[in-house]
């Protein structure tokens, strides 16, 4: 598919306090940005029975290119803490299920079977515990950031954690980005809104939360580490 065809070529999450909250912000994006075309899957529930409830929104902006321009379309996810972590818990099943779960565990097909039931039954839990508590704050992720700063992380052998915070230079956070991609063993990530260096293990908390596949070494994420009490 060529790139000005893609809708999600660029991406954008944003990690809501609310299951209101999210719907709100879905309601201004659409009313500011002409063109947004919006996926609502918390008026409108989602399809296959999945309890999955998120904005997805699908706007564009116009780029120069060469002695032109060109369209590009991106996507933005606004959805809460748990609809995050299960969102992540499932793409880190399917990467791994495309890969074959090389090196990390013998494909079993009762143990994938029971994998893509407790996907469905989790989502489905965590829909009704939100159902109940649509305005109920999420407190759960510690605050370092301000939603505008830029930060490159990379993981190191032994298991360690380095941040690298670039200002407000993609130009630095691009630099970085590649060179901790050069690293043997290395994995890396672009962070938004992150102002200082935090301790190494208070980032590992935060991003174990906010990106658990880029912590976890596991075939699975666990979903008993953030099921919602009551749920």
């Amino acid at each position: 598919m060529p790139a000005h065809e893609m809708q999600d070529i660029i991406g954008f999450r944003l990690v809501c306090e609310s299951l209101d909250q999210a719907v709100a912000l879905g309601r201004e994006l659409r009313d500011k940005v002409p063109g947004t075309r919006i996926k609502d899957y918390i008026q409108t529930k989602h399809p296959h029975s999945l309890g999955y409830r998120a904005i997805h929104a699908v706007t564009r902006f116009r780029q120069p290119f060469l002695d032109t321009h060109v369209t590009v379309n991106f996507e933005v996810q606004i959805r809460t803490w748990y609809q995050h972590l299960w969102a992540c818990w499932c793409e880190s099943f399917g990467e791994q299920a495309k890969e074959g779960f090389a090196n990390r565990e013998r494909v079993v097909p009762e143990k994938v079977g029971e994998q893509k039931r407790l996907l469905v039954e989790r989502s489905q839990q965590i829909a009704r515990w939100e159902e109940k508590h649509r305005g109920d704050v999420q407190k759960k992720l510690p605050q370092f950031s301000d939603g505008y700063h830029l930060a490159v992380a990379w993981t190191a052998p032994g298991g360690r954690f380095h941040l690298h915070p670039c200002g407000t230079s993609a130009t630095t956070a691009v630099k970085y980005v590649r060179d901790a991609e050069s690293r043997r063993d290395s994995r890396v990530l672009l962070l938004a809104g992150v102002t200082g260096s935090p301790d190494p293990k208070h980032l590992e908390r935060t991003l174990a939360m906010t990106h658990p596949n880029f912590v976890k070494r596991g075939p699975y994420l666990d979903p008993r580490d953030w099921i919602p009490e009551g749920a």
